[in-house]
């Protein structure tokens, strides 16, 4: 008998040959058993593996429901695989006449195709096999009504016939003699794919083990050129819905593991996770391009961090003591190194002496790298056309852009420059903020940071308005009498707020140049209303600075913003100089005149202010 199974692509190994005996065994005896034969065993032969199929006639009034394809006529769709297995069926003794042993076995098969299927693939799972899980059909056919397969389809015309007789003679001379030199290699497919982990390794326990993120470097080999990581999978065993961040740098990650301040978000989102054996994607629309530059070494190194909401992230562990020190795989561009697994959601506090528990090392990722080797395109070959002019008439005369100058204080600010980055989101905070309260009264265009530097400010804004509970009013003097009174006892407010010490704090001043392309308002009000907008606003601007501390931890410290106009750009500030020359030099001078050369500050040190200002005042300088 021969029984044709749907859809394997490969031949049965021995633990799927005991799994299709006794599957085909159970079903075939239970027929045998209703019409009184006693079935000896069923014996699996050879197996045959066919890529196409045709059709040939049986019995053309007996079909088959549901899955099973066919029963009187065997069919396989063009390009469908299936596998042909023969198979022997004895019986203890032989059967009466009117009842044949090769029927009942075929009708047992082809009758019960789908318990047949569903058995398979139930007791093949029992065994560890995933073979049985691309069944799709079944059928059973007595060995001598089998034949053979049709040759394929002719072509549609002929060949055509000779042009003519052959030549008479032989040419005179050979062809030419092939070249010396081999031709060269083919080159190598662009877009590349790294698999880091093989069917065996996808298969949970063993060296897999789980956690919330996984830290590793990509480094480019010392001959290759910049390569573009273009999409990363990644392994869970979670079949729901996963939070994932990828964070990633140039550069190595062993000095970055206290923050992700220093890194940058390429992916960010949600997706279903495709659980065990399968890779999970990091979907195209959240994932951005990012490059590692050619060359090799440290300057050719890209540090990435994934993290997962969940202990869902999948990985392996390796033999050694220290991460990042061994290859895990490599292609002829890039190599992927070994890196760490990390305990946490987001890395663990620095500040916690602790902090060090949270990784494991040396551990190794599961998931696939997609890159382009050379991603300089031609830029016309992929790009869409540009659109046809809307007009045939010139466009009017250019409209020069407004400028506007303000110096916006940020209290509270670590005490050091924002980074490329961090200037980044802080611009873009500003426009949005900007377009939200003044879209109406103009248009703009960019804007843009001039210098940045750390001063000291007030602790408490508006410091110097004055308290009107300080001022005495008398409701029984006459009106002019008492606006003098006001207006001296303000002056006195002043100067006693002046007199006083106002307690400090520090603050980054941003020197921002706004460049408005058109209002309605002149150039003078501009800057006044920009000013007006962040103060009466300044609860709104602090809340959208502060939902991108997360990921900006520079903003995280803020508790205030003030601004003021800037008139006139200067140029930034230039180092401070050092006074310890001029100090020694004062020191070796034995003529009196050598003050000349010292400045006011250094005087007022020695003599104090008055004394240095006279004394500055004797020598011709």
């Amino acid at each position: 008998m021969l029984v044709t199974m749907q859809g394997p692509d490969r031949t049965m190994e021995a633990g799927d040959t005991d799994v299709f005996g006794g599957t085909m065994s159970d079903i075939v005896g239970e027929a045998a058993a209703e019409v009184g034969i006693n079935l000896g065993g069923v014996d699996v032969g050879e197996q045959e593996l066919a890529v196409r199929r045709s059709m040939y006639d049986k019995f053309a009034e007996r079909y088959l429901r549901a899955r099973v394809y066919n029963v009187t006529q065997r069919f396989l769709p063009s390009g469908s695989s299936a596998l042909d297995v023969s198979m022997v069926v004895t019986g203890d003794y032989r059967p009466p006449p009117y009842l044949d042993l090769d029927v009942i076995a075929e009708d047992s098969i082809n009758r019960g195709g789908d318990r047949v299927i569903s058995t398979l693939k139930e007791r093949g799972s029992r065994a560890g096999s995933a073979f049985f899980d691309r069944v799709s059909g079944v059928e059973a056919v007595a060995k001598d009504a089998v034949t053979q397969r049709p040759t394929k389809t002719p072509t549609a015309k002929p060949t055509p016939g000779p042009t003519g007789p052959p030549t008479p003679n032989p040419s005179m001379e050979p062809s030419s003699q092939p070249s010396d030199m081999p031709s060269m290699e083919p080159s190598r497919t662009v877009y590349n794919t790294i698999m880091t982990g093989s069917q065996q390794d996808l298969m949970l326990g063993g060296s897999t083990t789980s956690s919330y993120g996984y830290l590793f470097n990509m480094r480019s080999k010392a001959d290759a050129g910049v390569s573009l990581i273009t999409a990363l999978d990644f392994y869970t065993h979670a079949t729901d819905e996963v939070d994932l961040t990828l964070y990633s740098r140039i550069g190595s990650f062993t000095d970055f593991k206290d923050s992700t301040e220093g890194w940058d978000i390429i992916a960010q989102g949600k997706v279903v996770g495709r659980g065990v054996g399968r890779y999970t994607s990091i979907p195209e629309e959240i994932f951005t391009p990012v490059d590692i530059p050619g060359g090799g070494g440290e300057r050719g190194t890209r540090a990435f961090y994934l993290t997962l909401k969940t202990m869902d992230l999948v990985y392996q562990t390796a033999e050694g003591t220290a991460s990042d020190a061994a290859v895990q795989v490599d292609t002829p561009d890039v190599e992927v190194w070994e890196g760490e697994g990390v305990l946490s959601f987001n890395l663990p506090d620095p500040s916690d002496p602790m902090a060090y528990i949270f990784f494991r090392y040396p551990r190794r990722f599961l998931g696939a790298i997609y890159y382009d080797r050379l991603p300089s395109k031609y830029v016309p070959s992929y790009q869409p056309p540009s659109f046809a002019p809307s007009t045939s008439y010139p466009t009017g005369s250019p409209i020069v852009p407004m400028r506007v100058n303000l110096n916006v204080d940020l209290r509270g600010a670590p005490e050091r420059p924002m980074t490329d980055r961090e200037i980044e989101k802080f611009l873009e905070i500003m426009m949005k903020f900007l377009n939200k309260y003044i879209e109406s009264n103009m248009l703009i265009e960019g804007i843009y940071i001039w210098y940045q530097q750390q001063v000291l400010v007030d602790a408490a804004a508006n410091s110097t308005e004055i308290d009107v509970d300080e001022i005495e009013v008398s409701q029984n003097k006459p009106r002019e009498l008492l606006e003098q009174e006001q207006k001296d006892q303000i002056i006195a407010f002043k100067k006693k707020q002046k007199e006083s010490a106002v307690p400090q704090t520090s603050a980054m001043q941003i020197t921002l140049i706004v460049k408005v392309s058109f209002s309605f308002l002149p150039e003078d009000l501009l800057a006044k209303l920009l000013d007006v907008t962040i103060e009466e606003n300044e609860q709104d601007l602090m809340m959208m600075l502060q939902e991108q501390s997360n990921f900006y931890t520079y903003l995280k410290p803020l508790n205030g913003i003030t601004s003021d106009v800037v008139p006139e750009l200067t140029p930034p500030p230039s180092s401070r100089p050092s006074t310890v020359n001029n100090e020694v030099a004062v020191l070796e001078e034995e003529s009196g005149f050598g003050f000349g050369a010292v400045s006011l500050a250094l005087v007022e040190r020695v003599l104090g202010t008055s004394q240095a200002k006279s004394h500055l005042n004797l020598f011709p300088i």
